[in-house]
């Protein structure tokens, strides 16, 4: 801050107190005062006015020598509204709280892409573990055998499209809004488009799917919604009980929503862990116990289900059942699309 800055601001202040004295002068002489008393006035008033413009430009300059100071000294540049004090002026104080209220929000967007950030990053590497595990069989199983088990085969390539479609719509989950393709879908066509998927995977395991979504219908992305289905049933495999087990899918109608019902008769899940299933690496004590649990599925469909306005919740029954209600609204943005 120089002199000359500080002259350009105050302008309009300095020549009303130059307009002010010119006309009190007139007046004086007007109504018979002498012309040295006059002038007298006037230097007083003109000394006043360069004391207080004085003083003012030197607290400023000072305040704002300090400020550019402790801006320089800072790591974190954007920090500055946090840490200086504002002056006395209203207006100072104005900007200032509108700068920290400002900086919160700016700080807070950062730390949330900071968090999706590490997220990320350890999702990828757990799906490098995971991915590097049917490479490997598969690449032994090259070197091992003359004719491969084409079963075999088609299982891990299942396995690995899997895998890579979850780091997809992984990718994807933040900007669902620009992938997704909105329209009345059938339940049961889509439902069984998501078994269709996952055959190989659900024969090889001796898991039996029952179907019976009638005529319902609802207003979402079929892409999708598959994706989360394939997950849960997955996690049916997963967690079965014996060598086989049995899915059954089920909708139903409601007043204001259409109810996705997905229930198996696997081990179940505890049930002081049953709202924590959906949080990211959440694997429990069933995942602890089997092979190729990450938490990173279910953590996944919630994410995609919040994005696409759908609800999901989870019930079970430790040794017994383990059900997935999605709730499909209907009348709301996802109608309207």
């Amino acid at each position: 801050m120089n002199l000359a800055n500080y002259i350009r601001d105050r302008l309009p202040g300095i020549l009303g107190q130059m307009t002010g004295i010119v006309l009190l002068f007139f007046y004086l002489l007007i109504i018979g005062v002498g012309k040295d008393d006059a002038s007298l006035i006037l230097i007083v008033w003109l000394f006043g006015v360069f004391i207080f413009y004085g003083a003012d430009f030197w607290k400023r300059k000072r305040y704002f020598d300090e400020l550019e100071e402790t801006f320089g000294a800072l790591d974190e540049k954007y920090l500055i509204a946090e840490v200086a004090q504002p002056e006395y002026h209203l207006e100072d104080q104005i900007y200032f709280d509108m700068l920290r209220r400002s900086n919160k929000s700016v700080i807070e967007k950062i730390r949330d892409l900071e968090s999706q950030k590490q997220e990320y990053k350890e999702y990828i590497e757990t799906w490098i573990h995971e991915v590097k595990t049917p490479l490997s069989v598969l690449e032994l199983m090259c070197a091992n055998q003359k004719e491969l088990d084409s079963r075999k085969v088609r299982l891990l390539a299942e396995r690995l499209d899997r895998d890579v479609e979850m780091a997809l719509y992984y990718a994807r989950a933040d900007q669902v809004s620009k992938d997704y393709r909105i329209r009345e879908i059938s339940l049961e066509h889509t439902v069984r488009e998501a078994v269709k998927r996952q055959k190989q995977l659900l024969i090889s395991n001796g898991m039996s799917v029952d179907i019976d979504c009638g005529d319902a219908t609802a207003f979402c992305d079929e892409k999708w919604i598959e994706f989360i289905l394939g997950q849960m049933f997955a996690n049916a495999v997963k967690y079965k009980k014996g060598a086989c087990g049995h899915i059954q899918v089920s909708a139903r109608k409601k007043q204001e929503a259409v109810l996705l019902i997905v229930e198996d008769d696997g081990i179940g899940i505890r049930q002081e862990e049953i709202r924590r299933i959906f949080e990211k690496g959440f694997t429990g004590t069933n995942g602890r116990t089997h092979e190729h649990a990450t938490g990173i599925g279910l953590y996944l469909s919630r994410k995609l289900c919040d994005k696409l306005g759908i609800a999901i919740k989870a019930e079970s029954e430790e040794g017994k059942f383990t059900r997935f209600l999605l709730t499909f609204p209907k009348g709301t943005f996802l109608s309207k699309l």
